[in-house]
């Protein structure tokens, strides 16, 4: 099976104050965590993001085509980019997602849905599996100004895959890195 991945790594960072994606955390860029846990599993990787600074990793890069409207912009903006059906999606702040989580992901594919991990009655709509159809579903919400990913997917007709029991061996494994302070623990 043919899957894309992308990397999400065009939010604008206020509250970290720089470019997410270029931090540094444990010796490591955080968009390189990103890509060394995608590439894997997937055929081929794009970055979305909005400068020209993620050039250097040698994929596509690709602008939200919607500045300022969120992660519904980054995802629309990839999902008509890439060039598979099925792409796992990951924000570029997650470092410790894991292999298991990618491959619980993958065990769900469930055709020509999205694939979307819930815990603890939270959605995670920035990791996931995001069929490429789900473009009209994005463009439809954005037109109407409906921007939150979570009531997107619901009208979507999603799957929703628990991860509770991979949330009790890895406790963080959901944990964006948002503050100058996330850097350092």
């Amino acid at each position: 099976m043919n899957i894309g991945g992308v990397i999400l790594a065009g939010g604008q960072s206020k509250r970290m104050g720089r470019d997410k994606g270029m931090m540094e955390f444990n010796g490591k860029l955080l968009v390189e965590y990103a890509i060394d846990l995608l590439t894997p599993h997937c055929d081929g990787l794009l970055i979305s993001a909005n400068g020209r600074n993620y050039e250097r990793f040698g994929y596509p890069v690709v602008e939200d085509e919607i500045k300022g409207i969120g992660p519904a912009g980054g995802v629309l903006s990839a999902l008509k980019a890439t060039g598979y059906d099925l792409n796992i999606v990951i924000s570029c702040d997650m470092p410790f997602l894991n292999d298991k989580a990618v491959k619980r992901l993958l065990q769900n594919i469930d055709e020509d849905k999205c694939v979307i991990p819930v815990h603890d009655g939270k959605t995670e709509p920035l990791f996931g599996i995001y069929h490429r159809n789900f473009q009209r579903s994005l463009t439809e919400a954005i037109a109407n100004n409906e921007l939150k990913m979570k009531k997107i997917l619901e009208k979507h007709g999603t799957t929703f895959i628990s991860f509770e029991s991979l949330l009790d061996e890895y406790p963080y494994l959901f944990k964006n890195l948002n503050f100058p302070s996330d850097l350092n623990s």
